[in-house]
């Protein structure tokens, strides 16, 4: 999972998953969470996907290309 700091807050990506674990699916909870400063947003104010992920995989040094193949990204 991506999420921005809305406010100053001393949650953790540990804490973020353990909330979401508590009250979701066992599996539709996220097994990581990335921290990023904003999500970047088109003219329309919809997010873009692609950027975000190109963001994730170059920012955390992570490849999400098996989540895209099984996506139809």
């Amino acid at each position: 999972g991506i999420v921005t700091k809305l406010i100053e807050t001393k949650s953790t990506p540990e804490d973020i998953i353990e909330y979401t674990k508590e009250r979701s699916a066992a599996y539709k909870y996220p097994r990581e969470v990335w921290v990023v400063p904003e999500l970047p947003k088109g003219p329309t104010g919809k997010i873009l996907r692609r950027e975000v992920h190109a963001q994730v995989e170059e920012r955390f040094n992570v490849d999400l290309s098996p989540w895209k193949e099984s996506n139809n990204y």
